[in-house]
């Protein structure tokens, strides 16, 4: 998935991003920029357990 995201006002800002799923993976990149600084944030995370339950143990 790509998108992209602009927010105004006070502290306005834009930005972009990609999010990339696996079976049991998932890697997104997030671009951002406010006020002439930019910040740049790499994540990745794995599954490691099985699926939650609700509240009514399903």
């Amino acid at each position: 998935m790509r998108f992209k995201m602009a927010c105004t006002g006070k502290d306005a800002m834009t930005g972009s991003g990609e999010l990339t799923t696996k079976a049991n993976t998932f890697k997104q990149n997030i671009n951002m920029r406010a006020g002439g600084d930019g910040m740049f944030m790499v994540s990745t995370g794995k599954r490691i357990g099985g699926a939650c339950k609700d509240s009514q143990g399903r």
